[in-house]
């Protein structure tokens, strides 16, 4: 594929045409192929807008797409930023705070019991980005869960974050039951887990990594970037099947010319299948 965009692009330079190199249409023919062999996403989620391997194609260009590019591999994500990307993690407070560097507090213990307030959703305020429940629904961290599986017969423990200490929970965590009302700011627990993050500023990209989302292909779910007029960039959907044995998944768009100020996460209520997030990365 490299070779193919060399020889286009000297043709264009031979006869003297100016062309862009984000129109080039070798790109829209093959979004998802490296090599010839498919783009690697094992749990089928690519979509037309996949070109996660752009950075290996243009390697040492300074690319910038005119369409919106969907990252399932952080260190693709970041490459295609250049590495200047802030990082919303839940471990520590942010800078600067009161407590400045040190660990947050896990707010929801080993059992799924509540030992502590419900989030604001500021509380990263200043790393850029704030977050809430269209559910309104109590945002917590969470750490690790014990429970038990009928599948591995007896008692196991999960991690609900993708870097110790915290992911961030709608509601009750993973693995747990619903909690009270009283504990999710007023409203039943009915196990909706969609949330939407509004950026203090737009970003070019932003990215996350989604856990234990394992209902695969469900309808209705999906995550959709807007920009600051509340347009629709690009969606993502159906959510990825994320089993937590896998591990999280990382999910990541860059948009150069329509930067993202929003990012509304839908998934299903009463399915069963509890979602969390950490690792929110956005562009410096």
């Amino acid at each position: 594929m490299k070779s193919k965009f060399l020889k286009r692009a000297a043709l264009a330079v031979g006869v003297g045409a100016l062309v862009a190199l984000t129109a080039l249409p070798v790109f829209a023919a093959d979004p998802g192929t490296k090599d010839g062999e498919k783009f690697d996403d094992p749990k089928g989620t690519s979509t037309e807008g996949d070109h996660s391997d752009l950075h290996d194609l243009l390697e040492g260009a300074h690319f910038k797409p005119a369409f919106p590019v969907t990252f399932w591999d952080e260190a693709e994500f970041t490459d295609m930023l250049g590495g200047d990307t802030i990082e919303i993690d839940f471990d520590t407070y942010p800078n600067p705070a009161p407590n400045t560097n040190a660990a947050f507090p896990t707010l929801i213990d080993r059992d799924g019991n509540v030992v502590g307030p419900a989030l604001i959703g500021d509380e990263w305020e200043s790393l850029g980005a704030v977050f809430s429940s269209p559910a309104d629904a109590a945002l917590r961290t969470v750490s690790e869960i014990d429970y038990y599986s009928p599948d591995l017969g007896g008692p196991t423990s999960d991690r609900i974050f993708f870097d110790r200490a915290n992911g961030l929970t709608v509601g009750a965590a993973p693995f747990t039951s619903p909690i009270s009302t009283k504990d999710n700011n007023g409203v039943p627990d009915e196990n909706d887990d969609s949330l939407i993050v509004d950026l203090v500023t737009p970003k070019v990209g932003v990215g996350f990594y989604i856990i234990d989302q394992n209902a695969a292909n469900e309808a209705g779910e999906s995550i959709i970037f807007r920009d600051a007029a509340g347009l629709v960039i690009t969606t993502i959907s159906p959510l990825p099947e994320v089993q937590i044995q896998w591990g999280p998944q990382f999910i990541g768009v860059v948009s150069y010319t329509r930067p993202i100020a929003q990012i509304e996460i839908v998934e299903n209520w009463n399915n069963g299948d509890d979602v969390a997030y950490d690792h929110f990365i956005l562009n410096n």
